[in-house]
This record gives structure tokens, sequence and C-alpha cells, in this order.
């Protein structure tokens, strides 16, 4: 994929959501690997594993 098809998603603090490209990012070069980057969280989105049901829906739907 090129950078300028990849796109990251942030939550804020303020339940805000932030969207990005990689292509917005000047330092990143073609040599990169892009998904070792997003996993050590060099791109402002925090990767987030958890896929349990239970945590899915607490983020969806705002409950604990």
């Amino acid at each position: 994929m090129r950078k300028d098809q990849i796109y990251f998603v942030n939550k804020k603090e303020d339940a805000s959501t932030g969207l990005y490209s990689l292509f917005d990012y000047k330092d990143f070069r073609d040599t990169m690997d892009a998904e070792k980057g997003y996993l050590q969280g060099r791109f402002d989105a925090i990767p987030y594993t958890d896929t349990t049901l239970t945590t899915l829906k607490a983020l969806i739907y705002g409950k604990a």
C-alpha cells in the first residue's frame, strides 16, 4: 500500500476523533515498516489489541 492509502484514527480525551494519513508524516520513508511503526506508537495512533467482546462493546457504547 502507498502511504497516502493508510489512515489512522485516534480517540482523544475530549471524546473527539482525529483522522490522519501516514502521508502527513514527512519523516516516514518508503523503506520503513508502517505496521511495525504503528505497533510501536510512532504515529500518535495508539495500537489497541484487546478484542474481547466486552471491551469492544465498552468502546462502542462508552460503558466501562
